[in-house]
């Protein structure tokens, strides 16, 4: 369903151009090259993603830090089809955070499944390829990319350094959403079921579990994205 908005969001947009490409090839090169920097030095702050898992889900530690970097790798191809669809819909006057939390639903199909083995794997336990938790990813990934990108342009000075903390503020924000992400990938339980046994079980507290990982991780991957892509 979310796929199908999408794709439909983007053909209204595509209609109301004459000439005008979608995609600035050299824009759509700059994109790229960001995804790809990104995605490097989130693989090399692997472990503070691992760290998060772990203290999210209440394990001991099973595996080396860098468990699940294999399935970061394979999520490369998400980040370049989120730049790509992202430059299309700006092209069209698409808002920028509106058109960084859209472009963010075809990159989902990928990521979803293996965000879901990652886990796992950092767990160190077997899980298989399933769509669980894919709601919470979502209205984790919608609101993270466009409070990232509202704040990024809201804000003066080095673009990475605006990056970074942009990127830090949103996984701030978004962290409870995050939890039960995690917590419901690992479980395969409903998300609203998810978060009825933090309440009960662990009480407001548990919601905040793993927060200075991530934001770390973001961080420097939100510095890595905006200052390769705006220098």
């Amino acid at each position: 369903m979310l796929l199908l908005l999408f794709l439909i969001l983007l053909l209204q947009c595509a209609s109301s151009l004459d000439v005008v490409p979608l995609v600035d090839a050299e824009r759509a090169v700059a994109g790229a090259r960001a995804a790809i920097v990104r995605s490097a030095v989130r693989i090399a702050s692997h472990p503070l993603d691992t760290a998060k898992t772990r203290a999210q889900l209440g394990i001991a530690k099973k595996s080396t830090p860098f468990a699940g970097v294999g399935m970061t790798l394979a999520q490369l191809p998400a980040g370049a089809i989120m730049v790509t669809s992202f430059d299309a819909l700006r092209a069209a006057g698409v808002p920028r955070p509106i058109a960084s939390a859209v472009a963010s639903v075809p990159s989902l199909l990928i990521k979803v499944p293996l965000e879901r083995l990652k886990q796992f794997e950092q767990a160190g336990v077997r899980g298989n390829v399933r769509y669980s938790g894919g709601v919470a990813h979502a209205a984790r990934e919608f609101s993270f990319n466009a409070i990232q990108l509202g704040l990024f342009d809201a804000t003066d000075g080095s673009p990475w350094a605006r990056g970074a903390a942009a990127a830090a503020v949103a996984a701030v924000a978004t962290h409870p959403i995050d939890v039960v992400k995690t917590r419901t990938m690992a479980s395969s339980i409903t998300e609203i079921a998810c978060v009825r046994a933090i309440l009960a079980n662990e009480g407001v507290r548990a919601f905040a579990l793993g927060i200075v990982p991530r934001v770390l991780h973001s961080a420097v991957g939100g510095a890595a994205f905006f200052g390769v892509l705006d220098s």
